[in-house]
């Protein structure tokens, strides 16, 4: 199975994808995209936290904390003052924390996505490719066809793995634990094959066409627009 729990909405998200492909160009869709995850992730906290006790929570942390400011004695005589403090604090933590989590989950589910659509593309005609196996002693190279391959042989130039690569994936493994969460569209390696690890030098989609390599990769630009629009739905929502 190469779909993980994360990777479910990823159909849906690559629907809306195509739909916008038609009219707006990749930077404006991943703008769009990272305006939809702040305010789904402001959202959903806002409605599963219990605002209002966080409001009380919070309050009785800033009077603590005014009132272990405004004390003037000796240390062991202000350890209420903290054991005060820290509690209130532990209080407001327990009564985020949860919602927080639960929020974060499509939020994460998206970004999944989003690395699997906007990282990386499968190489054109002609276009190198360099292919590197685990452990060192096989050889792989990419092969191209109507869906890319890399093909791994051992030193006697033997096939020993033949793996198709449908999506652009960097990389090919046996699988992990954590696959149950974010899958492999390209699937895995045989479990008790002699191959670990395929590593696959994939060209990088570039959103940008200006500055450094990081900048012109989606995280940078998702990211920013992500904060904005985060800490302006924060603030509209009026969100603690």
């Amino acid at each position: 199975m190469t779909m993980g729990l994360l990777d479910v909405p990823g159909p849906l998200f690559g629907a809306v994808e195509s739909a916008l492909a038609d009219f707006m160009p990749p930077i404006l869709r991943l703008c769009l995209w990272a305006a939809f995850g702040a305010w789904m992730s402001i959202e959903l906290y806002r409605l599963l936290s219990p605002q209002g006790r966080i409001t009380a929570a919070a309050q009785d942390l800033r009077h603590a904390q005014a009132k272990l400011a405004g004390f003037d004695g000796e240390f062991q005589d202000a350890m209420p003052l903290m054991g005060q403090m820290i509690r209130a604090s532990g209080r407001r933590l327990l009564l985020v924390f949860p919602a927080a989590i639960a929020a974060s989950l499509p939020m994460l589910a998206l970004l999944v996505w989003l690395d699997g659509a906007y990282s990386a593309r499968l190489p054109g005609p002609g276009e190198p490719v360099a292919v590197k196996a685990e452990p060192a002693s096989l050889e792989a190279r990419w092969q191209e066809g109507s869906v890319g391959q890399v093909i791994v042989t051992d030193q006697a130039h033997r096939p020993v793995v033949s793996a198709a690569v449908p999506a652009p994936v960097p990389t090919i493994h046996k699988w992990q634990w954590w696959n149950a969460l974010i899958g492999n569209p390209a699937g895995y390696l045989p479990k008790e094959g002699p191959l670990d690890r395929i590593d696959i030098d994939l060209p990088r989609i570039e959103v940008l066409n200006v500055g450094p390599g990081w900048v012109r990769s989606w995280e940078a630009p998702f990211f920013a627009v992500f904060m904005v629009f985060a800490l302006f739905a924060k603030w509209a929502r009026k969100v603690i």
